[in-house]
């Protein structure tokens, strides 16, 4: 019973190694991004981590990190991202983030990662900041959408000044529906005063192109990154429905689904991440 186990689990990773040659082949040509949001299960397993992101030719982690988390932790994931030459960016954010009248919650923690990243070792360091600020998800919002919108956006311009000025790069996530609510004027604020690269929820199977046609235009127009971010969380996960993840279909889909949209676009610098890191092992064991 033993050995028929272990002659289990062995298939069973020779099926996942294979798995991932086999989308690391079509991926590593590509500028991909992971989003990782557990510092703590990211760092158990960086080996695991790095090595998959190796395999599937992911070049940049999007990475969430407690603000307590130690500088001595923080430089040991940072040295093994560098040997595996892994950008790693910090994420953070939080919807009331961007309701702030004096924006100073977000201030001091942007202030806390430059500080951090000063005072790390030659040649470790994050790559860029990456903001998720989502202020639609407060009550604000439905009392006052316009406001809330113009509110944020020009705390974000505050943000990427502050970023840009200590020689980080400046990222966004944004929703792809700001446009289809009338915010265009808001938007194109966004692209050309608030950052180097915006990052789409782009999270509708089959509508990507569609719903993204704005975005690229003033991605275009301002010379700035843009990438497509796809969704692998569960159906039911925050709200997730089949129509927004690629949970059960799984990577090949979503291999399609990029090829068709860089072929539409063709935009030097445009790119594609994946949500998130504990999804995407999921759906690797899945297949």
């Amino acid at each position: 019973m033993i050995r028929k186990c272990r002659k289990s689990i062995i298939l069973r990773i020779m099926i996942m190694a294979l798995v991932l040659t086999q989308i690391g082949c079509a991926m590593k040509k590509e500028e991909i991004g992971l989003f990782s949001w557990s510092f703590s299960r990211a760092f158990e397993e960086k080996e695991k981590l790095f090595e998959m992101m190796k395999e599937m030719g992911v070049h940049s982690l999007y990475q969430e990190f407690p603000e307590d988390t130690p500088q001595e932790v923080i430089v040991d994931f940072l040295k093994l991202a560098n040997m595996y030459k892994i950008n790693v960016y910090y994420l953070a954010g939080a919807p009331e983030w961007g309701i702030e009248k004096s924006s100073g919650k977000m201030m001091t923690y942007i202030e806390h990662i430059i500080t951090l990243n000063e005072s790390f070792p030659e040649r470790i360091g994050f790559k860029g900041i990456i903001l998720d600020v989502e202020p639609y998800l407060t009550d604000e919002w439905d009392k006052d959408q316009e406001g809330v919108m113009n509110q944020y956006v020009k705390i974000m311009e505050k943000a990427y000044k502050i970023i840009t000025e200590n020689h980080l790069e400046g990222l966004i996530c944004i929703p792809y529906f700001y446009d289809s609510l009338g915010y265009e004027k808001q938007l194109e604020t966004l692209v050309q005063n608030g950052c180097d690269t915006i990052a789409v929820m782009n999270y509708y199977k089959e509508k990507e192109q569609e719903h993204i046609v704005k975005e690229m235009e003033l991605a275009h127009q301002y010379s700035k990154k843009i990438i497509q971010i796809y969704e692998l969380k569960a159906p039911g996960t925050h709200g997730l429905t089949e129509k927004s993840t690629y949970y059960h279909e799984g990577l090949q889909p979503i291999l399609k689904s990029w090829e068709s949209l860089k072929g539409f676009f063709n935009y030097k610098l445009f790119s594609f991440a994946l949500h998130d890191y504990e999804a995407l092992k999921e759906v690797v064991n899945i297949e």
